[in-house]
């Protein structure tokens, strides 16, 4: 009888702490999933800060380009230059140059700048050894930036930023004179995204639709 009594209680008891252990695993892998989703949802906010301070970032240096841009393309001498002959150009590059001169000092990856008429004949090339693709030689009627492989010398991409040039004082509707294309080297947004994420400690990295 104390046999079958002894075996009970031991039989009781490893019930006991197969349950305990059962709960006890129960509760630890509620924890671990519990943490688990505290840590997705901490990434996910995170990303979302990271993504939206970059969009700012990214906003406000294209706006900044633009005025820079602007400053340039709409100067009196430029304006002067895309209504001149081109025997008049000849004379007045220097006044361009002086113009351009002053503009790359307001961004230091601003490299160079090409000048074309409504035809999509150069017109005019300040600055280092950037060049247009045939693909990309279309005349825009509104501002854009793009990246490729703009530099002849370099196997990295570059950025441009297109600005059409359209006359002051016409009679005509939205005039269009021609358009300026800025070339920017390829650390262009490093500083713009770069000083968005170091608050956070993050990383970002743009790449073309190939990767």
């Amino acid at each position: 009888m104390w046999k079958t009594v002894k075996e009970n209680i031991i039989l009781q008891l490893t019930v006991i702490v197969l349950v305990i252990i059962a709960v006890f695993f129960f509760l630890l892998i509620q924890n671990m999933n519990y943490f688990r989703k505290i840590e997705q949802e901490n990434a996910r906010n995170l990303s979302n800060l990271v993504l939206t301070q970059a969009g700012h970032s990214l906003n406000s240096y294209y706006d900044n380009l633009g005025s820079i841009s602007e400053s340039f393309g709409y100067s009196q001498a430029v304006l002067d230059y895309f209504s001149e002959k081109p025997l008049e150009r000849i004379t007045d590059i220097e006044n361009i140059k002086s113009a351009f001169g002053n503009t790359i000092l307001l961004n230091r990856h601003l490299d160079s700048v090409l000048l074309y008429d409504n035809n999509m004949n150069c017109i005019g090339a300040l600055g280092n050894h950037y060049y247009l693709p045939e693909r990309m030689k279309i005349l825009r009627a509104v501002e854009e930036f793009s990246a490729d492989y703009y530099n002849k010398d370099s196997k990295d991409l570059c950025y441009a930023f297109y600005l059409p040039v359209y006359k002051l004082q016409s009679d005509e509707y939205m005039e269009q004179l021609g358009m300026c294309v800025f070339f920017l080297d390829s650390g262009a947004l490093d500083d713009a995204i770069g000083n968005s994420l170091s608050a956070v400690g993050s990383a970002i990295e743009l790449q073309d639709t190939v990767g």
